[in-house]
């Protein structure tokens, strides 16, 4: 018996130590082999415009890395990590015929639209897996200038009587009554506006005439360069039928198309 004992406590270490042994060991060899095969990207470079034009198409391109152990397919994406992405694309998936084993760099091209409003982004992408979990390198996180394009317009204010801050905003009215309202632009284009070429169109619907006027012309000369704000005050005349009425205008060319920011629609209640 004790023969037997000894063989078992050889060298000091019990059967059960001697199972502990081995299953640390599978496990950490099971450990190197998730880590070889775990998906990791490397970034390369991307082509991508340090200034755009509000509004306009760009084209982009992204290079990633395939540094992991498997092969990225069409459930592969890269996605935008930018909080509040106003880029309008969150995710561009990889082709279905794409097949990028390790070692192997990814060129990923596509096409976005900048902001519709003047100002600096960030813009930063990484790889996505075929559960959506990010791996990897981050693109350098750039941050691109979005000028205002030649003719743009930047809503201010309006004043309505009875005009209340709300989500819209609402007012309450008399049927078949005039009324005196002022609506507020700023010039945040590169043109000028001049009076034979821009006025202020009635929206939602487009041309409407709700309120008796669906467009206000500016005055035969004037000029407002960039940066200068244009009040237009004008009347208008209450529907007959009592009723819940949209009141919102916007900017347009010479060339009968809408430009800029549209005023905040206002919910108009006519008793």
């Amino acid at each position: 018996m004790w023969a037997h004992v000894a063989r078992i406590t050889n060298h000091g270490m019990t059967m059960t130590q001697t199972k502990l042994r081995i299953f640390l060991g599978l496990f950490l060899y099971s450990l190197s082999l998730s880590s070889a095969y775990a998906a990791d990207s490397k970034f390369i470079g991307q082509v991508v415009p340090a200034r755009m034009e509000a509004g306009k198409q760009y084209k982009i391109s992204i290079q990633f890395q395939n540094n992991g152990g498997g092969t990225w397919d069409g459930s592969y994406e890269l996605v935008s990590t930018v909080k509040d992405n106003p880029w309008r694309r969150d995710a561009i998936r990889l082709s279905s015929k794409t097949s990028i084993a390790n070692g192997r760099v990814a060129t990923i091209g596509f096409t976005i639209a900048a902001p519709s409003k003047p100002g600096t982004y960030s813009f930063q992408w990484q790889m996505a897996g075929s559960g959506g979990s990010r791996f990897g390198d981050k693109t350098p996180n750039l941050d691109i200038v979005v000028d205002p394009p030649a003719v743009y317009a930047e809503f201010i204010h309006q004043e309505l009587p009875g005009l209340s801050k709300g989500n819209p905003p609402f007012a309450l009215m008399d049927k078949n009554k005039p009324y005196k309202v002022t609506v507020v632009f700023k010039n945040g284009g590169s043109d000028n506006w001049q009076g034979a070429q821009n006025r202020l169109v009635s929206r939602n619907p487009d041309n409407n005439l709700t309120w008796s006027i669906d467009q206000v012309e500016m005055h035969d000369g004037e000029l407002v360069r960039p940066g200068d704000i244009k009040s237009f005050t004008f009347n208008i005349m209450t529907p007959e039928k009592p009723g819940i009425y949209n009141f919102q205008w916007q900017m347009v060319g010479d060339d009968n198309q809408w430009f800029g920011e549209a005023s905040e629609n206002v919910v108009i209640t006519v008793r």
